[in-house]
């Protein structure tokens, strides 16, 4: 069975929009044993449309269409699929009737003739009657392909997968799909190969591992497909477990029971420990990671973001003759920022970050990606100075998860 994933739509092709539609049904399709082998985009023209869709039709037997089922002028799937499947548009009163619903109880305006239009679908097509919105979902049989196209909105387009598509797919595999994902802080891909080696070179036909590098995190994934669910889970622990063995000092939990600050809050938990941040070079991004997180006001008590030197010396009462004489990118300061954000707070432990992230120096002259962050408890208070590079993307987002993989060691400790 070799599956395809089309999304149609320009806004994909410039980059205004990242495609997460196409993530949500790869996922979705390994739950229920469909390996994706192709994803691809297409314009929004008939000629792209149509180009698009006999490409998938020659290479796959299962295709999931995403986009242009909109009521302006410039969705023209509808009318791509008339032309490819020798097909013609026809009134759907039903779907007339649920569209002229919506707009009389929720959208509260007159309906307008365009979106009358999104009641025309093709003849051939089984329809999938969209009950969160306006486009319906359309399933073909095509020449041994089972085509099914659905809208663009991913609230709607899940709302159609999770309640009619997935169960109608299940009976297409009878392969179970299964992950486990092992984070890791603090060590290359490289250097954490040589030491799993052994246990990598023994994974069964079954199991198969995958090293997934970024911003100073390695996440090792292992993949296990079997026609049975409980050797799946006994793969996947025995093995996982194995490895945990050899990577017990960088291993940060498993990412499926959530990411890095999932891990902080759990452990501050379990330690009965309070957490507060004050952030300059990383702008919140500390605090972000973790309050998203529900219940987390039950863990976090504060944070700060005194970006400007005037911020860190008048809210956080930092000595200006340490800032004068030592800058405010450096161990000092770090150590201070924590110091007194742990004080004002009454927190168990704080950590801080100040650094260059770039493009221009700032009120220091470190050079650019350099980041020191600070941890303050009651027993001690210290900071450690780290590079992350040019990229200042890339260096506030590495000095994040290093702040929280270090608020993790210390509360763990």
């Amino acid at each position: 069975m070799k599956v395809e994933l089309l999304s149609i739509g320009d806004e994909l092709l410039i980059g205004q929009v990242v495609n997460t539609n196409a993530a949500y049904l790869a996922k979705q399709l390994n739950k229920i044993g469909l390996e994706v082998a192709y994803i691809s985009v297409s314009a929004d023209t008939k000629e792209a449309i149509i180009e698009a869709l006999t490409m998938a039709h020659s290479r796959a037997n299962l295709l999931l269409v995403t986009g242009g089922l909109g009521p302006t002028k410039d969705d023209v799937t509808k009318e791509s699929l008339c032309a490819f499947y020798d097909d013609q548009l026809e009134e759907d009163p039903e779907v007339l009737a649920h569209i002229e619903f919506l707009f009389d109880t929720y959208i509260q305006t007159p309906i307008r003739p365009a979106n009358r239009t999104q009641a025309l679908l093709p003849k051939k097509a089984e329809v999938l009657k969209n009950e969160v919105g306006t486009a319906s979902g359309m399933w073909f049989n095509h020449l041994g392909v089972t085509a099914i196209f659905l809208p663009g909105v991913p609230r709607e387009m899940q709302h159609l997968m999770e309640t009619v598509v997935l169960n109608r797919l299940k009976s297409m595999s009878s392969l179970i799909i299964r992950y486990r994902t092992l984070m890791t802080y603090g060590l290359g891909e490289s250097a954490i190969a040589e030491r799993i080696a052994s246990i990598e070179e023994e994974l069964p036909a079954e199991l198969s591992l995958s090293y997934l590098p970024n911003f100073g995190r390695v996440r090792l994934r292992l993949l296990a497909k079997h026609t049975s669910e409980s050797k799946v889970k006994e793969l996947l622990a025995h093995y996982g477990d194995m490895l945990v063995s050899r990577i017990r000092d960088i291993y940060f939990g498993d990412e499926e029971d959530g990411g890095l600050a999932v891990q902080v809050l759990k452990a501050a938990k379990y330690a009965n420990m309070t957490i507060a941040s004050c952030e300059s070079c990383t702008g919140g991004q500390i605090a972000a990671a973790i309050t998203e997180i529900p219940g987390a006001s039950s863990v976090f008590t504060a944070g700060f973001v005194p970006y400007q030197t005037a911020q860190k010396i008048g809210l956080l009462d930092i000595d200006a003759t340490l800032i004068s004489s030592y800058s405010t990118v450096s161990a000092e300061v770090a150590e201070a920022m924590a110091l007194n954000t742990r004080l004002k707070t009454g927190c168990s432990v704080a950590v801080s970050t100040t650094g260059n992230a770039g493009p221009s120096k700032g009120d220091s002259d470190e050079p650019i990606g350099t980041v020191f962050i600070g941890i303050s408890t009651e027993a001690r208070t210290y900071a450690q100075k780290f590079m992350f590079g040019n990229l200042r993307e890339r260096v506030i987002e590495k000095a994040s998860l290093k702040a929280l993989e270090m608020l993790y060691r210390e509360i763990i400790k």
